[in-house]
């Protein structure tokens, strides 16, 4: 009886370790595959941090191109002409204003 314990424990000690090995071993091959998944991870983010960049740039490029083509339309006193316009209209509310203060004085 006691030759068909040790034999049953060893059996089962045997089963153990060989357990623990392939749980070893299944645990390696998912770190490794972690860090494989986060390199790839890092690599797709550089190449879409790089594509954001490079297609801001072009659309920075193709707006002042826009912006460039639009002030080549527009009469160059246009600007001059909006604040003047929007100066006077200050001038005049101010000078209506300051005529019905001094007419409630």
């Amino acid at each position: 009886v006691k030759m068909k314990i040790r034999e049953i424990r060893s059996e089962i000690r045997s089963e153990l370790k060989a357990g623990l090995m392939r749980h070893q071993e299944a645990m390696a091959e998912l770190r490794q595959e972690w860090d494989e998944g986060w390199k790839r991870h890092d690599v797709a983010m550089d190449e879409l941090k790089l594509n954001i960049q490079e297609s801001w740039e072009d659309g920075w490029e193709r707006h002042q191109e826009a912006m460039e083509k639009l002030g080549d339309l527009l009469p160059d006193n246009l600007f001059t002409d909006f604040v003047q316009d929007k100066k006077e209209k200050y001038s005049d509310i101010k000078k209506k204003l300051l005529n019905r203060k001094i007419k409630d004085s």
